[in-house]
């Protein structure tokens, strides 16, 4: 049994380009940073889980990053190491790691980030993450890669809100991730898989729950 899900950053020159533009700034928002030009954060959640349709489910206990994001600005950077992974296929449970990693550790290098809308109005704040190219393996004869243009995740807290930890829901119905567009229009962002011998492929949806912890106290503007 050989399968391969791919995570290829498509949307480094794809973001490039969209946020260069007018129509981008109006689906963008920005953190306000008190007492310092940038704004410094650190990673933790719980379980998150990667699925597809008719695949094997990816299930991680915890993640764990660190990242920040310019002052004033809608752009930032990120790392992130999700622990604990493992896949059951037959009944028979196997750890999932990335190349490189501990057994059960998949670890993601920088990467972008971008601060987004998901609606219209702009009173709903995202995050759209630009994941790295990563490849997986599972046991020895499981191979793994994803592919995809981004993932999209909802801010649970309302525009203009101070603090220093922030929430970024991930949530996914049947392979298929909650928010794909920004604005609900134009591009959609999605990770997707391919097997082996390109026989099955679709769309991977994301559950996870990311909490931001600022070091500084920081505001949510949404204009």
């Amino acid at each position: 049994m050989m399968a391969r899900f791919k995570l290829i950053p498509i949307a480094l020159v794809m973001a490039a380009a969209f946020f260069s533009s007018s129509s981008a700034l109006a689906g963008t928002y920005h953190f306000d940073c008190v007492g310092g030009s940038g704004c410094s954060f650190v990673l933790n959640a719980g379980a998150i889980t990667y699925s597809a349709t008719e695949e094997p489910v990816i299930a991680c206990s915890s993640q764990t990053g660190s990242g920040s994001v310019t002052n004033g600005s809608s752009f930032g950077e990120m790392s992130t190491t999700v622990q604990g992974c493992k896949m059951t296929v037959f009944g028979i449970t196997i750890q999932c790691q990335s190349t490189g990693a501990p057994s059960g550790v998949i670890s993601f290098g920088k990467f972008p980030i971008h601060l987004i809308h998901l609606e219209p109005q702009r009173t709903t704040p995202g995050v759209l993450y630009t994941l790295p190219t990563t490849t997986l393996t599972c046991s020895s004869f499981i191979k793994i890669e994803l592919t995809g243009n981004g993932l999209i995740g909802d801010v649970t807290e309302s525009c203009n809100t101070s603090s220093t930890n922030f929430h970024v829901d991930f949530s996914a119905t049947q392979g298929v991730q909650r928010w794909r567009q920004i604005t609900t229009a134009g591009t959609f962002f999605d990770l997707r898989y391919d097997t082996e011998d390109d026989q099955r492929w679709g769309t991977v949806g994301v559950t996870a729950n990311d909490v931001l912890t600022w070091t500084n106290l920081v505001k949510l503007t949404c204009t």
